[in-house]
């Protein structure tokens, strides 16, 4: 059982290869893989993946979904983490991953995220108080660069949309629905500081007014509206 790191990806040759030597980095005793999909940059993110990655493929159709279903098609192992293009990965991130995955009920991890400018203990315990508040109501607000499946689940969730918004929220809920609330784990363990520029430029008034207007979309049963590429402008 090994890993399959999904890395997408749309003109981030500024951030990409801090992001892909933190993967490099981690220690872990399990095998793992960097699949980076590049989604028709018009800068060098493409030469970087190729001569970076274990596996690079170019996505011409756009957005984060054509970019993971391509990128599920072409991973070689059982389990997918996605990761962000713009992320610093914790040295242990891939293990605690595997170690999670033991349980063989488990279909789907996920972990808090923090602000990488703060790292506040309030914003820790604010967001894994919101995490578990949302399981309650069957909702899994996990986050798109802090999140692994099973890969046969995930194309399961994939296809079934044909099209449709997804998230990371979107694809955890949806593993809730179809596999059961005993087959999600949120892990403490499983944290990751996040850069929060796309969100500062967006403000952070309408970030949380999207986000708490999909919220109540799930936690009613309903589907998504916005497209994660939406949310981040990918």
């Amino acid at each position: 059982m090994g890993i399959s790191i999904l890395l997408c990806a749309y003109n981030e040759e500024a951030n990409i290869l801090a992001t892909i030597n933190s993967i490099k980095l981690n220690e872990t005793s399990c095998d793992f893989e960097i699949v980076g999909i590049d989604n028709d940059s018009s800068d060098n993110t493409i030469k970087i993946l190729e001569a970076e990655c274990d596996v690079s493929i170019r996505c011409t159709e756009r957005g984060k979904i054509p970019c993971l279903k391509v990128g599920v098609d072409n991973a070689k192992f059982q389990i997918i983490a996605i990761a962000d293009a713009d992320t610093i990965y914790p040295i242990h991130w891939i293990q605690d991953i595997y170690d999670a995955f033991e349980n063989r009920n488990v279909q789907f991890v996920f972990g808090p995220v923090y602000n990488r400018d703060s790292n506040s203990d309030l914003d820790r315990k604010i967001f894994d108080i919101f995490c578990v508040l949302s399981l309650l109501f069957r909702v899994v607000p996990a986050v798109g660069f802090n999140m692994a499946i099973r890969a046969r689940s995930l194309r399961c969730i994939l296809d079934s949309y044909n099209g449709g918004a997804l998230t990371g929220w979107g694809i955890g809920t949806e593993a809730l629905r179809t596999f059961g609330q005993s087959s999600i784990l949120f892990s403490k363990n499983i944290y990751v500081p996040k850069n929060m520029d796309r969100i500062h430029e967006r403000g952070h008034i309408k970030s949380i007014m999207m986000w708490v207007g999909e919220w109540f979309r799930l936690a009613t049963r309903r589907n998504l509206k916005i497209m994660e590429s939406e949310y981040y402008g990918f």
